[in-house]
């Protein structure tokens, strides 16, 4: 959960070589992204949004 996606896809890229793309997972409604390496899901991301009080970290 962030709320700033270039940022984290920029630090998990670094750190893990992962790159992202956008994703849909079944029922989701929000923004999600999908970290990918060598052509496999191996992980997510979602966008904290209004639902998320001010000062809640990213997680």
């Amino acid at each position: 959960m962030t709320r700033d996606v270039p940022a984290s896809a920029e630090f998990y890229g670094q750190i893990f070589g992962w790159t992202d793309q956008e994703g849909a997972a079944p029922g989701v409604t929000m923004e999600y992204h999908e970290w990918v390496s060598h052509n496999r899901v191996v992980g997510g991301l979602s966008v904290m949004d209004e639902r998320y009080p001010a000062g809640t970290p990213h997680h």
